[in-house]
């Protein structure tokens, strides 16, 4: 559930608009992307731990659910991190390219 709604009525209110081919998530623990928010002036409403443990909890149950939605590891160094979306992306292009 994210924001109190299950997955399910989340894809059902957006069934109307194009579905992209691939949906990459960066999977950061709340505890770190609050560690990365820290100094910042304003908390927005999806920048509490809850928030962000619910929001992850979705994406854990949408890349299971569906193909197109693929997690990766947010965590390291920015270039660790695009090395690793580069190598999904790649994989994905090979895939459509079959």
């Amino acid at each position: 559930m994210a924001q109190g709604l299950p997955v399910w009525q989340l894809l059902a209110a957006n069934i109307i608009y194009p579905w992209p081919n691939l949906n990459i998530v960066l999977v950061v623990p709340p505890e770190e992307c609050l560690r990365r928010m820290q100094g910042r002036s304003a908390q927005e409403l999806f920048e509490v731990e809850e928030t962000l443990e619910k929001t992850l909890e979705a994406y854990y149950t949408l890349a299971v659910d569906l193909p197109n939605v693929v997690l990766v590891d947010g965590m390291g160094s920015p270039p660790e991190v695009f090395e690793r979306v580069k190598r999904v992306v790649r994989k994905r292009l090979l895939f459509f390219l079959d």
